[in-house]
């Protein structure tokens, strides 16, 4: 129960710290992440990291739509092994959050309604709607590659999510030579 209990704690932190990215103004000169009439399903294609932003590049698949975004932050944020994965909310709306515990070269993550096991996440079809969070109920993360000494990974993973409304939807994508960020311990 107590484990239990820290980890729907360590979830609600990471919902508030990306509601505090959203208050956060993109560094001045930022390159917007769609243009006002560009298309939903237009991906926007990142070129530098945004100052502030992570490294990598985030391509996933939802429905018929693709979105291609940046890292915002990939980090540890407990001593137990607990990683915090986010897309670049700025970059794209589309935004995925994943926490997980324990990353490795090689390693597969199973994701489930069972947040005791330290791998959980959310997606948001628009960032900053917080009714409209659709919640990680299953799926895998494969580490590709994860370099202990450069401090970067990459990933495939297939998650079906699902709605408030109990709709489910399949995302299936890569994270590609993201930078894992300085520790940001929470306990």
């Amino acid at each position: 129960m107590l484990l239990l209990c820290r980890n729907v704690l360590i979830f609600m932190c990471s919902a508030l710290l990306l509601a505090a990215c959203d208050q956060a103004a993109p560094p001045s000169g930022a390159s917007q992440a769609v243009a006002q009439d560009q298309a939903p399903s237009t991906p926007a294609v990142p070129d530098a990291p945004e100052a502030g932003a992570g490294s990598g590049v985030v391509k996933f698949r939802v429905g018929n739509d693709e979105v291609v975004s940046n890292v915002w932050t990939f980090a540890r944020f407990s001593n137990d092994g607990d990683y915090n994965f986010t897309s670049n909310m700025h970059r794209d709306p589309r935004t995925l959050t994943i926490n997980l515990r324990e990353p490795g070269a090689g390693k597969t993550l199973v994701f489930g309604q069972n947040m005791s096991s330290g791998n959980y996440g959310s997606y948001m079809p628009e960032y900053g709607k917080p009714d409209q969070i659709h919640t990680i109920q299953s799926g895998t993360l494969t580490f590709t590659a994860y370099d202990d000494v450069q401090h970067t990974f990459s990933a495939r993973f297939d998650f079906v999510v699902t709605n408030p409304a109990g709709k489910s939807e399949t995302l299936t994508g890569s994270i590609e030579n993201a930078q894992i960020g300085e520790p940001q311990i929470m306990n």
